[in-house]
């Protein structure tokens, strides 16, 4: 990973409760980095991040306007995919992870701006 990014990460680790892994990559899963709370490899859960390009194409079609996030449940863990076109953020967490936190209009303007320089390079 990335050294820029590590402090990124834990930030969000910290600071969101529930969170178990951050991965960011573009929608179409190119991996720019990651980190897992238990230290584990998350390459096999990363798979889902490729879904997000499909996901945000259909979901235009609704004309609702730009899409901020995509949000699955499952039986004992969650994923929060954040978009920052042509970045991703995915948020993976335990069933208890704060989602308002994650898919507030304040975070997502935080981290737009923060990834600015490197959504211009991608």
């Amino acid at each position: 990973m990335e050294p820029v990014l590590e402090p990124v990460f834990d930030k969000l680790i910290k600071e969101v409760p529930g969170v178990s892994g951050v991965v960011l990559s573009t929608a179409d899963a190119i991996c720019f980095g990651q980190r897992w709370v238990d230290g584990g490899h998350g390459e096999p859960r990363n798979q889902s991040v490729s879904a997000v390009s499909v996901i945000i194409d259909q979901v235009s079609k609704l004309q609702f306007g730009q899409m901020r996030s995509v949000v699955a449940q499952f039986q004992a863990s969650q994923l929060v995919h954040i978009n920052l076109a042509p970045l991703v953020l995915t948020v993976v967490g335990t069933s208890d992870l704060d989602v308002d936190l994650l898919t507030s209009t304040e975070l997502h303007e935080r981290l737009q701006k923060g990834f600015q320089p490197l959504r211009d390079a991608v």
